[in-house]
């Protein structure tokens, strides 16, 4: 444990450093063309899935697919919040013991990975968390999304970026990779929020790969909003940047990032 300590704490004093001698914020145009208008612009608060969710849910928007559904986790929750929910898997894309707990329950149905077994314009929301990563044709998937989305329905949840490989990992996604695959399928992406910071997922990843165990004292500071992003967030004022900005430097330094994407056509 004093060594993980003493690894959070230089983590900490990394990025301070860095940021502490730091001037501008130099980043690619194509980021502030095609990203910048779909952060937040005006709080640099990360914002969860469900959130969006939250949003998007009325009387008459309740019919959800939970795309990627796994064991059905969020189940609970989804249906709390007043969705109808239905939960879908690529049986071949999953660990062998989550496909056996999730084969138990009749619940939860399985595809072949690329054409879902559902009708034209059927869910008001598609919830997707974790699960992109691990599709094999990009093209394929978003599209049926699209399909089955009604008019004015929402595709929202949480993607990998910067991040290690997990099982049967296809893709990680950039921002600007995510948004071309939804404009190709027919949606248009409102909202992307970076989640969790890269240095302190990847040298958490590191302790327990190497002691095979998230006992350490990175997982405690892993959140959305924690110590790194602050960093970032306090260098991003001394320079007097927007919150578009500073987002967009937090979102390039994100494991993850969440998203809202919207079905054009009448609600």
């Amino acid at each position: 444990m004093p060594n993980e300590i003493s690894a959070s704490r230089v983590l900490e004093g990394i990025i301070l450093g860095a940021l502490d001698n730091g001037h501008t914020l130099a980043l690619d145009g194509s980021l502030f063309e095609h990203i910048g208008p779909i952060v937040n612009q005006i709080s640099t608060i990360s914002e969860p899935p469900e959130d969006f969710l939250k949003q998007a849910f009325s009387e008459g928007k309740r019919e959800l697919l939970d795309f990627g559904c796994g064991t059905g986790q969020y189940r609970p929750w989804l249906e709390e919040m007043g969705y109808n929910w239905r939960g879908i898997n690529y049986a071949s894309g999953m660990q062998p013991e989550a496909f056996q707990q999730a084969n138990k329950d009749p619940t939860i149905e399985f595809y072949d990975g690329l054409y879902l077994p559902y009708a034209d314009a059927t869910f008001d929301v598609v919830y997707s968390v974790f699960t992109f990563q691990h599709v094999q044709r990009i093209d394929i998937s978003f599209g049926e999304i699209s399909r089955v989305l009604k008019p004015g329905g929402k595709l929202i949840g949480q993607v990998s970026y910067n991040e290690p490989m997990q099982d049967f990992t296809t893709y990680n996604y950039t921002p600007y990779g995510f948004k071309l695959a939804c404009v190709q399928a027919g949606l248009d992406v409102t909202r992307i929020s970076p989640r969790y910071d890269i240095f302190t997922w990847m040298l958490r990843r590191l302790l327990i790969m190497s002691a095979a165990s998230d006992d350490n004292s990175l997982s405690t500071i892993l959140t959305p909003d924690n110590c790194i992003f602050e960093a970032m967030i306090n260098y991003g004022k001394r320079l007097g940047l927007c919150a578009r900005d500073i987002n967009l430097l937090k979102l390039q330094f994100s494991a993850h990032y969440s998203f809202n994407v919207v079905k054009p056509g009448a609600a």
